[in-house]
């Protein structure tokens, strides 16, 4: 299968780190950003209904072709979808299914964030 470019949207991921403050405090934050190049579609189906309710109104399907994104890594990794890359991401992926030849992220709504963010 291969994603045809048209159809793709410019997202950014941003890694969720933990360092380590001047008073020694471990401090959580979101890494640098890393594009990506996605197909993004509103999750639906009778499974995705089943397993996740209401919730499903919240949920973006993505469907993804490089190596920026890895199951069993990026799994609670923020997305920047209708934010800048610079802001608080608006989406985590909630889970990372790996096929042949491309990759389907599911991703939920974070629960601070707007429907009509600004992009640059």
């Amino acid at each position: 299968m291969r994603l045809r470019p048209q159809d793709l949207k410019v997202i950014y991921l941003r890694q969720r780190v933990s360092t380590q403050n001047d008073e020694g405090d471990w401090v959580k934050a979101w890494g640098d950003p890393v594009e990506l190049r996605v197909n993004i579609q509103p999750a639906t189906g009778q499974f995705l209904s089943t397993l996740y309710g209401d919730k499903l109104p919240r949920m973006k399907s993505l469907k993804y072709q490089g190596e920026n994104v890895v199951e069993n890594r990026d799994e609670k990794a923020g997305l920047c979808v209708s934010v800048s890359k610079d802001e608080e991401p608006d989406y985590t992926i909630t889970s990372i299914m790996t096929y042949s030849d491309h990759l389907n992220i599911l991703a939920m709504r974070n629960e601070g964030a707007s429907m009509n963010g600004s992009r640059d």
